[in-house]
């Protein structure tokens, strides 16, 4: 689903005059310590210079090997595209992947890849409501 270019810059103009607004769920940085031994991809809609910054923001860049966004790619979620190339550069078949994300599109991107998803508040393979979860379902 790509949207009209102008459209698009338009919102990721306002996006990024307004990051200083975001914030990350509770426990985030508490569940990426525990996850460590996971290698670990952001894939996201959002433009790169925007989760660069959100990323930093909150130090947590660090956890993550790379950052795709839909810079990267020609269609973005819910195409499946952008989790397919993650894949490729990690050295990783879909079904060895388990996408967790927090929006409809995520689901259905990740289902269409062939990943099995953790929708966060959103219906999927499995669902949680809050991060901390994470380590129940991942950590065995």
């Amino acid at each position: 689903m790509n949207i009209n270019h102008e459209v698009g810059e338009a919102c990721n103009k306002f996006y990024k005059n307004h990051t200083n607004k975001i914030r990350i769920y509770p426990d985030t940085k508490k569940i990426l310590d525990k996850l460590k031994s996971f290698r670990k991809a952001v894939i996201t809609n959002t433009p790169r210079d925007s989760a660069i910054k959100v990323l930093k923001k909150f130090n947590i860049h660090r956890y993550f090997e790379f950052v795709l966004t839909s810079n990267d790619v020609k269609i973005s979620k819910p195409d499946p595209e952008i989790i397919l190339k993650s894949c490729e550069l990690l050295d990783l078949k879909p079904r060895e992947v388990i996408l967790i994300g927090d929006t409809r599109s995520d689901v259905e991107a990740g289902k269409a890849a062939g990943c099995k998803v953790i929708g966060i508040n959103v219906e999927a393979d499995y669902k949680i409501h809050n991060i901390s979860q994470l380590g129940n379902l991942l950590l065995f």
